[in-house]
C-alpha cells in the first residue's frame, strides 16, 4: 500500500464527502497534475493551486448531476499528507506533511491545536478557495460542526499577530514594523496580513459587524471574538446592525471634504474657504476639524485651551437628494467615455454653496432636544442646560465609547438624551450601573434605556431587566424594542416631511406621535415583571408580542406613504390610529360584533336578500374559523376598516372582505391601508379574489390593478353572477419595506 492510499485508509473514516465525490475529486486532481506520487510520497503542486488553476469544467460530473467545486478540493486535500514539488525538486527534502490542515472539531479553534497544524501544512484552506472570493463556504469537520475559511483564516491571524486583551477588554493585535499593539479592527487587520476575509464588497473591512454575524458564528459563540470587537464609525439606526463602511472619524477642514452617510453613500461637501458658508464665522485651519457626530450629522469641532466645543453641524445629504447627485455624476462619466464605478461616482458627486448654506447650521442643543408636550419653557430650559457644558458631554460621550460602545451610531439627540442622564446622577451608585448596563448591551439596551427619556420612570425598569435576566435573553428584548423605535422614528421622518411641514405646531405633533407609536411597546415593558417566577417563559413572551408592535408601528408607516402628498389628513387621524394583523383566533367577540356590522352596512340595501343571506353566512363562518387573517385599522379605538386573505398556495393568496365603515368612506388613510395592504401582498405574489358583479366594490379592485380571469353563474345558489379576478406579481411596487424589516 503506497503512502498516499494509506493516509486516506487512515483518515478516510472521519472524511466528510461521500465515496464517490471524494474519489472524483482526488481522482481529477491526479489527472490534472495538481497531485502526482512519487516514491509513495504524494507530490502536490501548490504554486498552481495558489494562483486558482483549477478548472473545473473539466471535472466529471457526478451521478447526481452536481460539479466538484473548490470545497471538495479542500476536504479532500485535508486528508493527505505530500511535500510541495517545486520545494522538494530544488531541496531534495522528501518529508510528507499535512497538505491541509483541518481542526477536528471547534475546540481546536480553541486550543490552539488548528494552528499549531496549520503552521505545518503546505496550504492553507482560504489560500484554495483565494479565487472564488466565498469565505463563508461550509467545510465540514471531523465532528460534524461546520466551519469556514473565514473563521480559520481568523483564527490563524489572531495567533500569527499575537493577539490578547487588555485591561478593558479590548482586543489588540500586534504591530510587528511599528513594535506595538494596536487596537483590533478590519482595517486594521487587512493592514497587517494584506487579507480582507471575504468579497468586494462583502468582508470584514468594509462590513465589520454584519460580516461576523453572518460568517463568524463559531468565533462569536466559543469567544475567541465578540460582537464589540467590530465597532465602527457608521450605520444605520437599528439595534444591532451597522454601518457598510468604516468612515473617518475626524478630518481636516478644506473646502471640499469627503463625507459618508450611514448607508455608505459617500459624496464631497463644500466647508468654505474662509468662511463657514452662511454663517460668517471664520475658519480657523489649525483648530477646526469636522468630526462625525452621529450617523448622518457632523459636526465642525474648534479647540482652544485644550477644550472641544461643536460650533456647527452639517447634515448629510439622504434619499432622494443624494441619488439625484450621483446619477447625474454617473451621466457625466458615461458622455466623458471614461470608467464609471461606485467609487468614481462617489468622489464625483458634490454638494457645493447652497446645500451648505441651507444644512450648515450654528449649534444649539434646542434643534436637537426639543421642549416636551405641555412643557414650561422654565422646566425646558432647566432640563437641557446641564448640556451646555460642552466639555462634560464630550467627555461622558468618551467614556462610553471607552466601554467599547460606538455612540456615532445613535442620533445626535439620544446621544444628548444619555449625557444628560449620566451628567444629572453623578452618584457612584448610579454611574456604575449605567455603565455596567452599556458595556454589556451596547447600542441595543441604551437605545431602549433612553427611548423611555419622556417616562422617567421607567429608566429604572430597563436597568432592572438587564440586571435580573439571563443576557441572551435581554439582548433580544432590546433588540426588538430598538427595532419599534427606528419603525417609529421612520414614521416621523415620513409624516413630518409630507403632512407636518409648515404647521406651527410641528414639534409637537411630532413628539406626540412619537409618544402614541411607541406606547404599545412602553406599556410591555411596564408590565412586565423580572422577578416573575417564569421569567424566561414571560421574556420570550414579551419579545413575540413586542414583534407584534413592531409589525403595527410598519404597517402604520407604509399605510401614509401611499397617500399622495396633496391628500387632506388632520393630525388627529394620525396620533389616534393603529393599523395590525389578526388572527381570527384572536378575536374578541365585540371585535366580531364590529366586523359584521360594517359588513352588513356595506351591503344592506345593494345586494339582494339571498344573496346578502349567504355572504353573511360567510364571512360568520370566516370570523369563527382560526387561521384567517385579517389586517385592521383602528381609529380612537374603533374599527374603521379591514380585509381578509389567506394563502392558498405558495406564491396565491385569497384576498376578501374589503371593507370599510360607512363614515370612512372618503377618509384617504381607510383607503390608503386597504391600497398598501395589497400592495404588500402583491409584491411577490399572484392575489386573487372573486366580487359580485354589481359590488361598488369591483371598481376599487379594478383599480388596483385586478382583471377579470372568469365568472362563477350560481353563486352558492343564490342565482348571482361573481367576477373571478387576478393581479399578477408587481415588478415595480413600493411596498417592499415591511419584508425588509419584519
Amino acid at each position: 500500500m503506497n503512502h498516499a492510499e494509506k493516509t486516506h485508509t487512515e483518515l478516510n473514516s472521519n472524511k466528510s464527502l461521500d465515496d464517490e465525490r471524494f474519489r472524483s475529486t482526488k481522482g481529477f486532481l491526479f489527472k490534472e497534475g495538481i497531485l502526482t506520487e512519487s516514491s509513495g510520497v504524494n507530490q502536490v503542486d501548490v504554486a498552481r493551486i495558489k494562483v486558482g488553476q483549477l478548472n473545473y469544467q473539466r471535472a466529471t460530473r457526478l451521478s447526481d448531476g452536481s460539479k466538484l467545486s473548490a470545497w471538495d478540493t479542500i476536504q479532500v486535500l485535508s486528508t493527505l499528507e505530500g511535500v510541495d514539488q517545486d520545494a522538494s525538486a530544488q531541496s531534495g527534502e522528501n518529508k510528507p506533511v499535512p497538505v491541509i490542515a483541518l481542526p477536528r472539531g471547534l475546540k481546536d479553534l480553541q486550543n490552539g491545536e488548528y494552528v499549531y497544524k496549520a503552521r505545518m501544512a503546505l496550504l492553507q484552506p482560504w489560500e484554495v478557495a483565494k479565487k472564488f472570493y466565498n469565505w463563508d463556504k461550509p467545510i465540514v469537520l471531523q465532528d460534524g460542526n461546520i466551519t469556514n475559511s473565514s473563521e480559520l483564516a481568523l483564527v490563524k491571524a489572531l495567533s500569527d499577530l499575537q493577539a490578547k486583551r487588555n485591561e478593558k477588554g479590548g482586543l489588540e493585535i500586534y504591530d510587528e514594523k511599528a513594535q506595538k499593539y494596536v487596537k483590533f479592527s478590519g482595517a486594521a487587520l487587512k493592514r497587517l496580513t494584506g487579507m480582507i476575509f471575504g468579497g468586494s464588497a462583502d468582508n470584514i473591512y468594509m462590513n465589520p459587524r454584519k460580516f461576523a454575524k453572518e460568517h463568524l458564528q463559531n468565533l462569536l459563540a466559543l469567544e475567541i471574538i465578540k460582537s464589540e470587537d467590530f465597532t465602527t464609525l457608521s450605520g444605520s439606526q437599528t439595534a444591532d446592525q451597522y454601518g457598510q463602511h468604516e468612515r473617518s472619524s475626524w478630518s481636516e477642514i478644506s473646502p471640499y471634504i469627503y463625507l459618508t452617510n450611514s448607508k455608505g453613500q459617500g459624496a464631497k461637501y463644500y466647508m468654505g474657504r474662509t468662511k463657514l458658508p452662511g454663517l460668517n464665522t471664520e475658519i480657523d485651519h489649525k483648530n477646526m476639524s469636522v468630526k462625525l457626530l452621529a450617523p448622518d450629522l457632523v459636526g465642525v469641532i474648534k479647540t482652544e485651551e485644550s477644550k472641544q466645543k461643536i460650533i456647527a453641524t452639517l447634515d448629510l445629504a439622504q434619499g432622494e437628494e443624494i441619488e439625484k447627485v450621483r446619477n447625474r455624476e454617473a451621466v457625466r462619466l458615461r458622455q466623458k467615455g471614461g470608467k464609471v464605478s461606485p467609487t468614481l461616482i462617489s468622489q464625483g458627486s458634490t454638494f457645493g454653496v447652497d446645500y451648505s448654506k441651507e444644512y450648515l447650521k450654528s449649534y444649539s442643543i434646542t434643534n436637537f432636544l426639543r421642549a416636551r408636550l405641555n412643557e414650561k419653557p422654565e422646566d425646558y430650559f432647566k432640563r437641557i442646560r446641564i448640556l451646555d457644558n460642552q466639555e462634560e458631554v464630550i467627555k461622558q460621550l468618551k467614556v462610553f465609547e471607552d466601554l467599547g460602545v460606538s455612540m456615532q451610531n445613535l442620533p445626535w439627540a439620544e446621544q444628548l438624551m444619555l449625557c444628560r442622564i449620566a451628567l444629572e446622577d453623578q452618584s457612584a451608585q448610579r454611574q456604575s450601573q449605567l455603565r455596567n448596563f452599556a458595556r454589556t448591551y451596547g447600542i441595543a439596551g441604551l437605545r431602549t434605556f433612553i427611548s423611555l427619556d419622556y417616562d422617567r420612570s421607567l429608566g429604572g425598569r430597563i436597568l432592572d431587566i438587564g440586571e435580573k435576566l439571563e443576557k441572551p435573553l435581554v439582548v433580544a428584548l432590546f433588540k426588538k424594542y430598538g427595532e419599534i423605535v427606528d419603525c417609529a422614528y421612520q414614521a416621523k421622518a415620513y409624516l413630518d416631511g409630507h403632512f407636518f411641514a409648515g404647521t406651527s405646531e410641528s414639534e409637537n405633533l411630532s413628539q406626540k406621535l412619537i409618544e402614541g407609536l411607541l406606547k404599545k411597546g412602553k406599556d410591555l415593558l411596564s408590565e412586565f415583571s423580572p422577578a416573575s417566577e417564569n421569567k424566561q417563559l414571560d421574556s420570550v413572551e414579551l419579545i413575540n408580542r413586542l414583534e407584534a408592535v413592531k409589525t403595527e408601528v410598519l404597517l402604520f408607516a407604509q399605510a401614509f406613504k401611499v397617500l399622495p402628498k396633496e391628500a387632506k389628513v388632520e393630525f388627529e387621524d394620525i396620533a389616534n390610529t393603529s393599523i395590525e394583523d389578526r388572527d381570527s383566533a384572536s378575536l374578541t367577540e365585540e371585535e366580531k360584533k364590529q366586523m359584521t356590522e360594517i359588513f352588513t352596512l356595506n351591503r344592506l340595501g345593494n345586494y339582494p336578500e339571498k344573496l346578502l343571506k349567504q355572504t353573511q353566512k360567510d364571512f360568520t363562518e370566516t370570523l369563527n374559523t382560526p387561521g384567517h387573517t385579517f389586517r385592521m385599522l383602528v381609529h380612537q379605538g374603533r374599527l374603521v376598516a379591514f380585509l381578509h386573505y389567506d394563502r392558498i398556495s405558495g406564491n396565491e393568496i385569497y384576498v376578501g372582505s374589503l371593507n370599510l365603515h360607512p363614515s370612512a368612506k372618503d377618509s384617504p388613510i381607510a383607503i390608503a391601508m386597504l391600497k398598501a395592504a395589497l400592495e404588500e401582498k402583491g409584491g411577490e405574489n399572484k392575489l386573487k379574489a372573486i366580487v359580485w358583479q354589481n359590488n361598488p366594490a369591483g371598481r376599487f379592485y379594478k383599480m388596483l390593478g385586478f382583471k377579470e380571469t372568469g365568472q362563477i353563474e350560481n353563486y352558492e345558489n343564490t342565482g348571482e353572477v361573481y367576477l373571478q379576478l387576478e393581479r399578477s406579481p408587481s415588478q415595480d411596487t413600493q411596498i417592499h419595506e415591511i419584508k425588509k424589516a419584519a
